[in-house]
């Protein structure tokens, strides 16, 4: 027979739940995770559950049934009073909060105003249905926990891959702990993947994770659909144990869903692990507040019978990842270049060929992708010493160089005796590396581009990959070229294709 809770169980179990759950920001908890750990004071148990059930209204149920379902997410949830009074009324209700407690808050109309404008402050009212004093109260928690995730360094920048997210690129395409799904569900809402069984405490902090995760909710919301409609998660649990989680992340996770302005519309946890199942969701359970804890689904069994499941909560087999069972196949890469084409960091080609060349440079540089880990580690450091100061070169770039190339091959001697030397390559089998290697080709554009970049790391963001040391201690790439005649080379073409177009260009004076 199940036991009946008494409320004042129920009070002191909430009591101390709230105390666990406070902004992680006030007092910094211990980092270590819940291995050896006797969490079963703080876990929401199945008896907690019923209890809460049983004091839903009947206007609660309707709205999570919505919510889960999908039914009332086209609703649009917008301040129907007037936005210029409104905009009044939630500046009369941010005065009332005192400067000590939006200290943060005050900092951001300073350094960076375009980010607390009125458009902005329209979107916490329309994210909390024009009520100006929950709108103003989720405004300065937002500032405040957006501070002690990113810290003053990037707080304060364009949530953009080269603003508080410089030099994550790698991070977001290689780690996968989070990432918007490139469609959405059957209700126009915004789907984001998590994979916690990838995490590695010791590689990647929790704050890291966090920046990754809010970054990917502000790109959802930038959709303006979606701010209304909100967001679903979809959550894989294979291969969780204790030591992915600790108590810091779970009060990180809790201050964002509370303050970021979306609505979360469900948490569909997928394959948990019986570790996870019995030890850690309870304990999360309980930290993420009754609205999330009640969206909070898990799901047991087979892909096929997952996949059937979510589509009841209008997640069809399209809108599910391969890695639960589903047709879609999640490419960070794709998703970091199409980043980097909506914040303008890189051109947006109107030739889809052209563009598509362009993208993909772009993102090679960002990225590193195809770059071995110990060379990808060394460009990593580079950008950590100096910012990601790339320029991405274009389309264009690449024709202006082979042409100009060619002008100089015919204006040069030394590029007459290495034609001479590519036409005996080619009875012989030519080596890579001259002139046509598409790597060489690829690191003289990144060089262009980025005149400041050791030549070392263009040649490997060019392709080339030195992975082998000789007797001497030099490196050697694939074809046994050493680093340093690699070097050479990509200076000396560089050299010819200035020397080229300086001639070009005396010539065109002289004409």
């Amino acid at each position: 027979m199940q036991q009946t809770m008494r409320p004042s169980m129920i009070r002191e179990h909430h009591a101390r739940t709230a105390a666990a759950a406070l902004p992680f920001t006030s007092v910094p908890p211990g980092r270590e995770t819940l291995e050896g750990k006797d969490v079963s004071s703080m876990a929401f148990t199945p008896q907690h559950e019923n209890q809460e059930l049983s004091t839903l209204t009947t206007a609660d149920i309707v709205n999570l049934e919505s919510d889960l379902q999908g039914i009332t997410a086209g609703i649009n949830r917008v301040c129907t009073s007037d936005r210029s009074q409104s905009l009044i009324q939630l500046e009369q209700e941010l005065d009332k909060i005192s400067p000590h407690s939006k200290t943060a808050y005050l900092d951001a109309q300073v350094q960076c105003p375009s980010l607390v404008s009125d458009q902005r402050k329209l979107v916490f009212l329309e994210r909390d249905d024009g009520n100006a004093a929950a709108a103003a109260s989720r405004l300065v928690d937002y500032w405040t926990n957006r501070l002690a995730i990113f810290g003053p360094d990037r707080c304060f920048l364009p949530m953009t891959l080269d603003g508080a997210m410089k030099g994550m690129e790698s991070d977001i395409v290689h780690r996968r702990l989070s990432s918007v799904l490139p469609v959405k569900d059957s209700s126009g809402r915004a789907i984001i993947f998590l994979q916690p069984g990838r995490r590695n405490f010791d590689e990647f902090s929790p704050e890291q994770e966090a920046m990754v995760w809010w970054y990917m909710l502000e790109t959802a919301l930038e959709d303006p659909d979606v701010r209304r409609r909100g967001i679903v998660y979809l959550c894989d649990g294979r291969g969780v144990e204790r030591r992915h989680y600790n108590l810091y992340l779970m009060r990180i996770i809790t201050s964002m869903s509370m303050c970021i302005p979306y609505h979360a519309r469900a948490m569909h946890l997928c394959h948990p692990s019986a570790v996870g199942y019995y030890v850690v969701y309870p304990v999360l359970k309980s930290f993420l507040g009754r609205h999330l804890r009640l969206r909070f689904k898990m799901h047991r069994g087979s892909d096929e019978e997952i996949v059937t499941v979510l589509g009841r909560y209008r997640l069809p087999r399209a809108c599910v990842p391969t890695e639960l069972g589903g047709d879609l196949v999640v490419a960070m890469e794709a998703f970091v270049a199409e980043r980097l084409v909506s914040e303008r960091l890189v051109p947006c080609q109107t030739q889809s060929n052209s563009g598509a060349a362009a993208v993909a440079a772009a993102t090679s540089v960002a990225v590193g992708v195809g770059v071995p880990p110990a060379k990808r580690r060394l460009v990593e450091d580079n950008r950590t010493s100096h910012g990601m100061g790339f320029s991405f070169p274009t389309a264009s770039l690449s024709v202006s160089v082979s042409s100009t190339a060619t002008k100089t091959s015919s204006n040069s001697k030394k590029a007459g005796k290495q034609r001479k030397r590519r036409r005996k390559k080619k009875k012989s089998g030519s080596k890579r590396g001259m002139v046509g290697d598409p790597r060489m080709e690829k690191s003289i554009r990144i060089r262009l581009a980025n005149p400041h970049l050791p030549l070392g790391d263009t040649l490997v963001l060019g392709g080339f990959v030195f992975n082998t040391i000789d007797e001497a201690g030099d490196e050697i790439d694939d074809d046994g070229i050493r680093l340093d005649q690699r070097r050479n080379q990509l200076s000396r073409r560089i050299r010819l294709l200035k020397k080229g177009e300086e001639e070009g260009n005396v010539m065109q004076e002289a004409a």
